[in-house]
Parts: C-alpha cells; structure tokens; sequence
C-alpha cells in the first residue's frame, strides 16, 4: 500500500502548528493527526492517517458545524503552498484553502 504524497513537514508548514496525534503510533505515518487552522470564527479540523489514507475533515462557523466530510483509502493528499487537495477517487477530489482564507471546494466530475 502506498501512503499518501503529503509530507509530515509539509503538513506542520501549511498548518503552522503542531497535529494533535492520537499516539497509538510513535511514527506519523502510521498514527492519526489532527491538524487545526482558525480565522476568526472559523474553526477546520483535518484529521489524516497517512498509511491508511483516511480523512476526516469539520468546519465549523462560531459553535455550527457548517461542513463535515470522511473518507477512506483516498487516492491521494497533495500540499501546495497555502492549500492542499484531497483526490477521493478519478472523479472527486476537495480543495482546502488555509491562507489567506479559509476555504473548501469540494469538486466532482460526471464520468
């Protein structure tokens, strides 16, 4: 099995901040981490497993959950600068914007 593209580094550079890991694992890659960004009153939480290729990602607005997605043995998790894309499968992936905004584009294509 293939692990996901994203980088430990990669991640804690996006994010800016130490994941909260579940610790059930002394390595990252076969550990759950969640990563936290928040913008005034926005609030996402990305939790990822690396080797296993899952994710569960929550936006909340002040006390609402506004966005709540999971999903296992994605295709792939790519950082790029400010953001970062989720390859569900060929045809659905999401976009996770972290600066200058928060914001999630969840794309699919019809096949």
């Amino acid at each position: 099995m293939k692990a996901i593209s994203a980088e430990e580094y990669k991640l804690l550079g996006l994010f800016e901040r130490e994941p909260e890991r579940q610790g059930l694992d002394d390595l990252w890659l076969f550990d759950d981490s969640v990563y936290t960004a928040t913008q005034e009153n926005l609030k996402l939480t990305v939790a990822i497993h690396p080797y296993h290729k899952d994710v569960r990602i929550i936006l909340w607005l002040g006390d609402r959950e506004v966005y709540e997605y999971s999903a296992i043995d994605v295709q792939d998790i790519k950082v790029h600068k400010d953001s970062f894309r989720i390859d569900i499968n060929p045809n659905q992936a999401i976009n996770i914007n972290i600066r200058p905004s928060i914001g999630i584009k969840h794309e699919a294509t019809k096949t």
